[in-house]
């Protein structure tokens, strides 16, 4: 049981009609949004206004708070939550780099129960981490911010020194071939892990 709700959303099959009739708030509009991420959001997502469900959690998600969030496909989801994961990691202070770098690690777990989820949910991520990578102003790997995706049916072996040699900042993987391996790096090398989002729920 999640220790807080901070809300349920259920969009019912009006919620287009409803977003239309009720304007939702620009991106660019919530001052604590980190710049890189409205340029990701803006330059490369091509995204002004936010749906329903990415404001209606925004503001709990982003400070660390459990989210429930239920609505239908199309509608925003995976933003609704890495966004503010990383809005989250980066005011508590999370670095981009390995675990032997102070704040570094990874910082932002996500759990996926498909491996075609789990690949969106990573390709939305690059293109988040990709205009931090940039802002940092360094060509150094272990300074950029990354992301990184395991499932079953790919080489742990390879998964895994992928992982030593450029630590992701939000790493995606599938619940049951890989289990076992994540909670082994993310509990005994790196027990300072940061989960903004407890439990993902589709």
């Amino acid at each position: 049981m999640m220790s807080t709700v901070a809300a349920a959303i259920e969009e019912d099959s009006d919620s287009s009609d409803n977003e239309e009739e009720h304007e939702l708030p620009l991106f660019s509009s919530i001052s604590e949004l980190h710049p890189s991420s409205l340029h990701a959001i803006e330059q490369k997502m091509k995204l002004k206004s936010m749906t329903e469900i990415q404001h209606k959690t925004f503001i709990a998600a982003s400070s660390g708070q459990d989210i429930l969030g239920r609505a239908r496909t199309g509608t925003g989801k995976t933003l609704a939550f890495l966004l503010p994961a990383i809005e989250n990691a980066l005011r508590l202070g999370r670095t981009s780099g390995p675990a032997t770098k102070e704040n570094g690690g990874i910082s932002i777990l996500v759990l996926s129960p498909t491996r075609e989820l789990a690949m969106q949910i990573h390709n939305q991520a690059q293109v988040l981490t990709s205009s931090h990578a940039n802002s940092s102003g360094s060509s150094s790997r272990s300074s950029r911010m990354t992301s990184q995706v395991m499932f079953g049916g790919s080489s742990r072996g390879i998964d895994l020194k992928k992982m030593e040699d450029n630590c992701p900042f939000i790493l995606t993987a599938t619940r049951k071939y890989q289990m076992s391996c994540v909670m082994c790096i993310l509990f005994i090398e790196q027990p300072h892990i940061t989960c903004p989002l407890s439990q993902l729920l589709y």
